[in-house]
């Protein structure tokens, strides 16, 4: 699977996950639309913690750290 898909589909999980979530809150405890601010709050949250780590992984992988000779030796 591409990155792109992949790194789509966890943005979205991450996004509606914690939204409907809020929802449901909503609609159980009727303190709307409290749990729906939160939930969008959360899910933006989390979307862009993914974005950033997918981000910083795929950058080692391409550009590894450089070490210098005095430390090997």
């Amino acid at each position: 699977m591409s990155l792109a898909i992949r790194l789509s589909f966890w943005v979205l999980l991450a996004l509606l996950s914690p939204l409907l979530l809020g929802l449901l809150l909503d609609i159980g405890l009727g303190v709307a639309p409290k749990g729906l601010l939160c939930g969008s709050a959360l899910g933006a949250l989390l979307a862009s913690i993914v974005v950033i780590r997918t981000i910083q992984l795929r950058y080692q992988t391409l550009a590894p750290p450089e070490t210098d000779d005095k430390e090997n030796a």
